[in-house]
């Protein structure tokens, strides 16, 4: 049987013992999401999901009749307020 030098090189490459510092270092690499408790409990309240869902219900209703107005000064001073320091 013969061997050549990819043959040597996989071997020796195989057999190398693996470095543990360097599994470390990458299992470091992976990103990581953390939700806060208070963030889950926001989520998961009820009494938000029900008001917000009945707004949107609302305004959706609104724009269906056409009766939806938009006021562009209040707009203008959400903006600017904002912005303001």
């Amino acid at each position: 049987m013969e061997i050549n030098r990819v043959q040597r090189v996989e071997k020796l490459y195989n057999s190398a013992p693996v470095n543990k510092q360097q599994q470390e270092e990458k299992k470091e690499l992976r990103d990581k999401v953390e939700i806060s408790k208070e963030a889950q409990e926001l989520y998961m309240a009820d009494k938000f999901t029900n008001k917000r869902s009945a707004k949107i219900e609302e305004l959706k209703q609104k724009i269906q009749a056409g009766e939806y107005k938009i006021d562009p000064d209040k707009i203008a001073r959400k903006i600017a307020s904002h912005y303001q320091l």
